[in-house]
């Protein structure tokens, strides 16, 4: 079998680019400030909670028509804008956010052979498409989160009341059948209507180990999109 990657769709083996090597095993960092005290030996350091983007390189090789297929997938790739989906045949079960903003250079070997990069900013998560399944509660229960990150769902509550998830506890004022609640960009909403005035609480997450889910009022169901991920 021969490795590739998939970029929004865009599949490097559908134009004869397949993937030799990657930085697969490297591990964001955390974002950390260090600040220098005269007369104090030693840096402190202050942890911002959070882990920074990490640059994520494919090395390719094709051969054959290798002015067709490099041209193809440069021009695909070229056209994207912003955080995508980016997948690869290393981890299957997992997924990226990434842009593709790097210059694309190659390094030909002959008119019939040729080796080049792929680099792409991604964000730190890989998340886990066990992840995307949605879990529906119609009853108090509790949410396994068996990964070592705090998960960030996304929510899709019926009816109006209060309910808690964790240690968080969001009521819903009001509802027309449902209310989408995104944990992650901290947003209330049913398709394109705004309904950060219907809620109030705290954004719900989903620490590792056990999440106690609880009900209350007139609703009737939520359905979970966990969004589990590892670095």
């Amino acid at each position: 079998m021969r490795d590739f990657f998939t970029y929004n769709g865009i599949n490097s083996a559908d134009f004869g680019c397949y993937v030799a090597n990657a930085n697969q095993f490297d591990a964001p960092a955390r974002d950390v400030d260090t600040i220098e005290v005269p007369g104090r030996n030693g840096a402190l350091t202050i942890d911002n909670g959070r882990y920074l983007n990490q640059t994520l390189t494919y090395s390719l090789y094709v051969r054959g028509d290798i002015r067709t297929k490099i041209m193809g997938l440069r021009n695909a790739l070229t056209k994207t804008r912003g955080y995508l989906r980016l997948e690869d045949s290393y981890n299957p079960q997992e997924f990226y956010l990434a842009r593709f903003v790097d210059a694309f250079a190659v390094s030909q070997s002959d008119r019939y052979r040729a080796g080049f990069s792929v680099t792409f900013d991604r964000k730190p998560q890989r998340f886990l498409k066990c992840g995307e399944d949605v879990i529906t509660f119609t009853s108090n229960g509790t949410l396994l989160n068996s990964t070592d990150q705090i998960a960030k769902p996304l929510l899709r509550v019926y009816g109006t009341g209060s309910f808690t998830i964790g240690s968080a506890t969001m009521t819903i004022s009001s509802a027309n059948v449902y209310t989408d609640i995104d944990c992650d960009i901290m947003d209330a909403f049913k398709g394109t209507t705004n309904c950060n005035g219907n809620i109030s609480g705290a954004f719900p997450t989903l620490a590792p180990g056990d999440n106690a889910i609880t009900l209350n009022g007139s609703i009737s169901r939520i359905e979970i999109t966990p969004r589990w991920w590892r670095l």
